[in-house]
């Protein structure tokens, strides 16, 4: 298949291109949802309490709790009313926004913690059935599994939910736009290597998923044509992309990336992956 030019590129921001982006990029992200709550109901439910008994949970870096509501209301909640589960974020605006949600939705045994991992291990003695960490191990040490296995969780019961982008895709594009690669392009692999170093005995179940996450607050809507690029970009070696195609995807690039939060809407689109951590030698 050859490579368009510059030049040869329609006009996307007024074009069927745009419309078909659009289109397509919402499909995806409903469907998989779904796939993503189904598959991994599947693999939880047998490992939770008995519905008698209270499902304690820890999520680290809730941040705005979006993923822990989507959980709380298609996997926690039908299995029991019984729940106590305490979500700890240290970011005074995300922890803002979690304390706007459950004030909208008040869910029964909710306790929101403004705090860091490391400071609510040494002030908490609590142990759980489910600990998750829902993309929030890009900021924390790589052993935070580990720790939370030791410290949270009975010996020999419990699971570690891990959530993340798989970041090959997205570290790869960095590489080629020549952008710096921070803590967020740590890949799901590296953080389960770091718990075979810790105990090679650990359960690992990893669950990939075709998952599309819809970040605000990364692009300008203005620049439809570049958003448009770049993000069709993320799925192409571009190490063969033209010379000129690549220079303006990394100018886009830079000018996005860097960019504080503004009025709009924007939009970055990763897969995900997901790993089930089981604390337990044999199933």
């Amino acid at each position: 298949m050859g490579v368009l030019s510059i030049n040869e590129l329609p006009s996307i921001s007024d074009s069927y291109y745009k419309s078909a982006f659009t289109t397509f990029k919402h499909s995806l992200r409903n469907d998989n949802r779904l796939d993503f709550i189904a598959t991994l109901k599947s693999k939880l439910l047998p490992i939770l309490p008995p519905a008698s008994q209270p499902l304690r949970i820890l999520s680290v870096g809730a941040g705005s709790g979006e993923y822990d509501f989507l959980l709380l209301h298609e996997i926690f909640l039908p299995c029991t009313s019984l729940i106590h589960y305490d979500a700890i974020e240290p970011s005074e605006e995300l922890y803002n926004m979690f304390a706007e949600r459950l004030e909208e939705d008040p869910v029964p045994g909710v306790h929101l913690h403004k705090t860091t991992f490391e400071n609510f291990i040494c002030t908490s003695d609590s142990q759980y059935d489910l600990v998750l960490f829902i993309h929030s191990l890009y900021y924390l040490p790589m052993d935070s599994v580990a720790t939370a296995m030791e410290n949270f969780l009975p010996p020999d019961s419990g699971a570690v939910v891990v959530l993340m982008d798989s970041a090959s895709g997205h570290a790869a594009l960095h590489r080629a736009l020549g952008l710096p690669e921070g803590p967020h392009m740590r890949c799901l692999t590296d953080v389960l290597e770091a718990v075979r170093e810790v105990d090679g005995q650990k359960d690992l179940e990893v669950l990939y998923f075709p998952q599309w996450v819809d970040v605000e607050d990364l692009f300008l809507e203005e620049s439809q044509a570049g958003l448009d690029l770049l993000s069709f970009a993320i799925w192409k070696d571009l190490r063969r992309t033209q010379r000129e195609i690549l220079e303006e995807i990394r100018t886009q690039a830079k000018v996005h990336l860097t960019m504080q939060r503004l009025e709009g809407r924007r939009h970055w689109w990763t897969p995900e992956g997901v790993a089930l951590i089981h604390n337990t030698s044999s199933r």
